[in-house]
């Protein structure tokens, strides 16, 4: 078998992943070896018939797979701000998280009402409609109201439901309302 099969063999073994990159560079590379040492210089073994011209240089599969980083497509800089459309929006460096401060024009709830309502009231939803949840807080209504009453369970699920959801709010485990805002306390 000649070089070129062999080069055509690793690489059909490539494509179909029975060799991973690496593997496949390592194997290419002995072929050429193996090539320029019973051949002499690959260079001037190109012009011999039946012989294979050099194959194309390998890649590093870290160069080939590396995604773009967003924050750099987009020209965000570290500790730079950005506006627009009424947010703010800046990296923090080392962890290259965002944060979106309040929109202009948008207030922030209160925490503790948020969490009293939901202690308090939350067997008919009304923390969920306090914060923007509206779809949450209608099936709360539902759930106390239409079966609650008929058959009594839906009351006492509904109830511990906002009791559970008031104690998340004051402890912080929920602490953004339906449109991201965070609470304030």
């Amino acid at each position: 078998m000649g070089y070129q099969e062999d080069l055509n063999n690793a690489k059909s073994l490539f494509d179909s992943g029975a060799l991973s990159a690496e593997e496949y560079n390592k194997l290419k590379e002995s072929i050429l070896k193996k090539q320029v040492t019973e051949h002499g210089n690959a260079s001037s073994s190109s012009a011999q018939p039946g012989v294979a011209p050099p194959p194309e240089p390998s890649f590093a599969p870290e160069d080939a797979y590396q995604q773009p980083d967003p924050v750099q497509q987009q020209g965000y800089q570290p500790g730079y701000q950005q506006q627009g459309g009424g947010q703010q929006y800046y990296q923090q460096q080392a962890g290259q998280q965002y944060y979106r401060q309040t929109p202009y024009g948008q207030d922030q709830k209160s925490k503790i009402a948020a969490g009293l309502f939901g202690i308090f009231l939350g067997w008919l939803g009304v923390h969920n409609f306090y914060l923007g949840y509206t779809g949450k807080a209608i099936a709360q209504l539902i759930l106390s109201l239409a079966l609650g009453w008929v058959f009594g369970i839906g009351l006492i699920i509904s109830g511990i439901w906002g009791l559970i959801e008031g104690i998340m709010i004051l402890a912080g485990s929920i602490n953004t309302d339906a449109k991201g805002i965070p609470l304030k306390d």
